[in-house]
Protein backbone atom coordinates (compact mmCIF):
# COMPACT_ATOMS: atom_id res chain seq x y z
CA UNK A 1 0.00 0.00 0.00
CA UNK A 2 2.84 2.38 0.78
CA UNK A 3 4.34 1.69 -2.61
CA UNK A 4 1.09 2.63 -4.39
CA UNK A 5 0.99 5.97 -2.58
CA UNK A 6 4.58 6.63 -3.51
CA UNK A 7 3.87 5.95 -7.20
CA UNK A 8 0.80 8.20 -7.11
CA UNK A 9 2.80 10.93 -5.44
CA UNK A 10 5.55 10.68 -8.05
CA UNK A 11 2.98 10.82 -10.84
CA UNK A 12 1.34 13.93 -9.35
CA UNK A 13 4.70 15.63 -8.89
CA UNK A 14 5.66 15.06 -12.51
CA UNK A 15 2.25 16.33 -13.64
CA UNK A 16 2.78 19.55 -11.66
CA UNK A 17 6.26 20.14 -13.01
CA UNK A 18 5.84 18.91 -16.60
CA UNK A 19 6.80 21.56 -19.14
CA UNK A 20 3.97 23.24 -20.99
CA UNK A 21 3.69 22.50 -24.68
CA UNK A 22 3.55 25.19 -27.34
CA UNK A 23 -0.19 24.72 -27.75
CA UNK A 24 -0.70 25.10 -23.98
CA UNK A 25 1.25 28.36 -24.00
CA UNK A 26 -0.82 29.58 -26.96
CA UNK A 27 -4.04 28.74 -25.08
CA UNK A 28 -2.77 30.66 -22.05
CA UNK A 29 -1.83 33.59 -24.24
CA UNK A 30 -5.31 33.67 -25.82
CA UNK A 31 -7.04 33.26 -22.45
CA UNK A 32 -5.07 36.19 -21.05
CA UNK A 33 -6.42 38.41 -23.85
CA UNK A 34 -10.03 37.86 -22.75
CA UNK A 35 -10.91 40.80 -20.47
CA UNK A 36 -13.04 39.26 -17.71
CA UNK A 37 -11.56 35.78 -17.90
CA UNK A 38 -8.01 37.00 -17.33
CA UNK A 39 -9.05 38.94 -14.21
CA UNK A 40 -10.29 35.68 -12.73
CA UNK A 41 -7.79 33.12 -13.99
CA UNK A 42 -4.47 34.97 -13.71
CA UNK A 43 -4.68 35.50 -9.92
CA UNK A 44 -6.18 32.03 -9.46
CA UNK A 45 -3.29 30.38 -11.29
CA UNK A 46 -0.62 32.71 -9.87
CA UNK A 47 -1.51 32.09 -6.23
CA UNK A 48 -2.71 28.49 -6.28
CA UNK A 49 -0.54 25.81 -4.74
CA UNK A 50 -1.88 23.11 -7.04
CA UNK A 51 -1.47 22.94 -10.79
CA UNK A 52 1.44 23.15 -13.14
CA UNK A 53 4.33 25.19 -11.76
CA UNK A 54 5.18 26.52 -15.21
CA UNK A 55 1.64 27.86 -15.69
CA UNK A 56 1.84 29.40 -12.20
CA UNK A 57 5.13 31.14 -13.03
CA UNK A 58 3.73 32.38 -16.36
CA UNK A 59 0.69 33.81 -14.55
CA UNK A 60 2.96 35.48 -12.00
CA UNK A 61 5.05 36.99 -14.79
CA UNK A 62 1.86 38.34 -16.39
CA UNK A 63 0.89 39.94 -13.08
CA UNK A 64 4.28 41.65 -12.89
CA UNK A 65 3.96 42.93 -16.47
CA UNK A 66 0.41 44.17 -15.80
CA UNK A 67 1.62 45.91 -12.64
CA UNK A 68 4.44 47.64 -14.51
CA UNK A 69 1.98 48.72 -17.22
CA UNK A 70 -0.44 50.15 -14.68
CA UNK A 71 2.39 52.03 -12.93
CA UNK A 72 3.53 53.52 -16.26
CA UNK A 73 -0.04 54.50 -17.17
CA UNK A 74 -0.56 56.23 -13.82
CA UNK A 75 2.76 58.09 -14.04
CA UNK A 76 2.02 59.25 -17.60
CA UNK A 77 -1.47 60.38 -16.55
CA UNK A 78 -0.08 62.34 -13.61
CA UNK A 79 2.63 63.87 -15.79
CA UNK A 80 0.13 64.90 -18.45
CA UNK A 81 -2.30 66.43 -15.94
CA UNK A 82 0.57 68.36 -14.38
CA UNK A 83 1.62 69.75 -17.79
CA UNK A 84 -1.92 70.71 -18.78
CA UNK A 85 -2.48 72.52 -15.48
CA UNK A 86 -5.63 70.73 -14.44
Amino acid sequence: MYRDNKVDSAHNTSMYSAPLTTSQYLRLFIIFFLPVVNLILIPKWAFSRKGNINRRNYARACLVIYGIGIAIEISVYLYMTRISGH
